[in-house]
């Protein structure tokens, strides 16, 4: 699998910036600078110094961080079950979260920031395993630290419940998340100091992103917060812990209320951000989120069901999981490729139209395109070509190169394809499509 969507840049990019400087620790591009810590692309660059700039290297550098995730759901079932036998059904239900396949796959960042999180999440009681789920988080991105600082607020909220505002033991409590809030600290002082901006600047390819919305945006966010929520299944898993609190009560309360307040916490440092700014609403935003409600749905199985329940419940919210990787949306729907392996025929597809393209004499570099396409093999495949597609223009492009996994296209752009352009190569595979369009004006 080659890098796709967010990880071109977060991964690719970033990875290939250090890599070209010689392993030269520095700040990055303004082209390639979104304000996140660019400890991932560095560490990813070292691995390709060691044994080579190839995708097996890069798959092979997120291994660990997917066996830590793997061990930290493993481990939270084997804590909360009785049964032995019940720990292999709800650890494959946990495994098959679509967002994991999706994120491993393309070797994305986030992998790096759920196995942080998930270290505190389950181990939070052992030092070592919170330090260094602390420092993962405040090396991935500014969402990151959100999450870290809303596992740290929990800490805080724990101690105070069973001991009062004891400060000493609060303070020992936290010590070992601040190596992780040091580094993003100092890392963001460093960024300001020599650039003048945290997160985005007016010039930023991302500002966009970081506009403020109004009301009625606002009010619209809620509603995509709810779909990104909700969308490729996951309604059964909402469904299911909720009508379990409905159902159960305050027994359900009791026995959930570690994982609730974390649910609660989270939702505070984490969803402010989606809701108030006008690009920063993709489902991988959630998975933290989403996370916890899987660990819900398995506590309330292990609580309040019996040895078939919990069998016949695991089997089908596994086979919920694994449909997302078979939901394609109809074109004028935007979806969230990158946390399901629907996208998988994508970048095949889109070099064979572009091979069919050049093979007919059309420059690759004359072909309007759009998001993500507008990349080189060099960072998708880790190749050697740097030329790329250009960003469509469908007012002055005499071709144009088209997939239902790009996002961007506007409804009246689809509409103008269909009225301005000829389709001159088709290809589809699992309801991925990729067409060449040229203009018949």
């Amino acid at each position: 699998m080659p890098f796709f969507w967010d990880s071109i840049q977060l991964s690719s990019k970033h990875a290939s910036f250090f890599f070209e400087n010689q392993l030269q620790f520095g700040l990055l591009p303004d082209n390639i600078d979104s304000g996140h810590p660019p400890f991932v692309g560095y560490y990813l660059a070292m691995c390709w110094e060691l044994f080579g700039r190839t995708l097996s290297v890069s798959h092979t550098a997120f291994l660990p961080f997917i066996f830590c995730i793997l061990a930290c759901c493993l481990r939270y079932v084997q804590i909360h079950s009785k049964d032995s036998l019940l720990i292999l059904p709800l650890s494959v239900f946990l495994l098959s979260d679509p967002y994991l396949w999706a994120q491993s796959a393309i070797m994305s960042p986030d992998i790096i920031l759920m196995a942080g999180f998930l270290l505190i999440l389950v181990f939070r009681k052992n030092t070592l395993p919170v330090l260094i789920g602390a420092l993962l988080l405040a090396a991935v991105s500014s969402r990151g630290a959100m999450l870290l600082a809303a596992c740290m607020t929990v800490e805080c909220m724990r101690i105070i419940r069973h001991s009062g505002w004891n400060f000493p033991a609060i303070f020992k409590s936290v010590l070992p998340y601040f190596p992780g809030a040091l580094l993003f600290l100092i890392f963001n002082i460093w960024h300001y100091s020599e650039k003048g901006w945290i997160g985005y600047h007016a010039d930023s390819p991302w500002a966009p992103c970081f506009e403020r919305v109004d009301v009625q945006g606002f009010l619209k966010n809620i509603l995509i917060l709810g779909w990104r929520m909700a969308d490729f299944g996951r309604i059964v898993l909402l469904g299911f812990v909720l009508i379990s609190g409905v159902y159960f009560g305050k027994k359900w309360r009791i026995s959930q209320q570690e994982l609730l307040i974390f649910l609660g916490i989270m939702c505070i440092f984490l969803l402010p951000s989606f809701l108030i700014y006008a690009g920063l609403n993709a489902h991988r935003y959630v998975w933290p989120i989403m996370m916890i409600f899987n660990f819900m749905a398995v506590k309330t199985l292990l609580d309040f069901s019996g040895y078939k329940q919990i069998l016949w419940a695991s089997i089908g919210m596994i086979a919920v999981n694994v449909s997302a990787h078979l939901w394609v949306y109809p074109d004028r729907i935007s979806q969230g490729w990158d946390v399901t392996l629907a996208h998988v025929p994508y970048q095949k597809l889109v070099d064979n139209c572009v091979k069919h393209a050049e093979d007919a004499g059309i420059n690759r570099e004359s072909i309007g395109t759009a998001f993500p396409a507008i990349n080189s093999e060099y960072h998708i495949w880790l190749g050697d070509d740097t030329r790329t597609m250009k960003s469509r223009s469908p007012d002055t492009d005499a071709y144009i190169l088209y997939s239902n996994v790009m996002n961007d296209f506007s409804d009246e752009e689809l509409d103008r394809l269909k009225s301005d352009f000829e389709a001159i190569y088709y290809t589809e595979r699992n309801r991925i499509k990729v067409i060449l369009y040229k203009r018949t004006e």
